[in-house]
């Protein structure tokens, strides 16, 4: 199975796992869209290979021996290349309001939160537009298997400028020309038992 990029075939399909690749309007725990991204695939960061594969090293190791023991293809290379890609993704979805993307890629909890917000901008005849200047880190913070869950926490750093504006298209929050850095780490989530090798956004929360 490719994981191989959810919020993310996924970065063309973003878990091929891209998770279904690539994870606000106020970063303190909600993301923020930027340019379009392709829709990726967090889907199982699986890649087959020959011959014994060396353990983990680092955040998170004993966690993804965890993973890799109950999804033999689980690779955190290809993971972290599909969750920039959700990221990226799921950022630019909050931004334009896009309901059907973050639902495919986020758990309920996360939607709920993204979908009360989006409300909320439309009961103001409100939009918001996010443009991510640059991904500077996405970096596995920890990982875990919970009887068949798996989760990935990773940890983001962007630079993005959001802002949102009224029904006459003036800016009344936010200043396109001012760049600020949003660090956030999502943990993506999936079941291992299950046929869907996609993984989704389970939990967004300030680093």
């Amino acid at each position: 199975m490719l994981f191989q990029i959810i919020i993310f075939a996924a970065i063309a399909g973003f878990f091929i796992y891209r998770l279904y690749s690539v994870l606000g309007r106020r970063t303190g725990h909600e993301p923020v869209p930027g340019k379009e991204a392709k829709e990726p695939t967090l889907r199982d960061a699986n890649v087959r290979s020959e011959g014994p594969r060396p353990a983990f090293t680092g955040p998170g190791a004993a966690g993804m021996e965890a993973i890799r023991r109950a999804d033999s293809g689980f690779d955190p290379d290809e993971f972290v290349e599909g969750a920039r890609g959700a990221y990226e993704m799921i950022v630019q979805a909050f931004a334009e309001g896009d309901r059907g993307t973050l639902k495919r890629f986020t758990a309920g909890p996360v939607y709920d939160r993204y979908d009360a917000a989006i409300a909320e901008r439309e009961e103001n005849n409100q939009s918001q537009t996010t443009d991510i200047v640059r991904l500077a880190k996405a970096e596995i913070e920890d990982a875990e298997l919970d009887g068949k869950t798996a989760r990935v926490s990773v940890r983001f750093e962007a630079d993005l400028t959001t802002i949102i504006r009224d029904a006459d298209g003036e800016i009344i929050e936010g200043d396109p020309s001012r760049i600020r850095t949003a660090q956030e780490i999502w943990t993506f989530e999936r079941n291992t038992g299950a046929r869907d090798p996609n993984w989704v956004l389970g939990r967004v929360r300030r680093a």
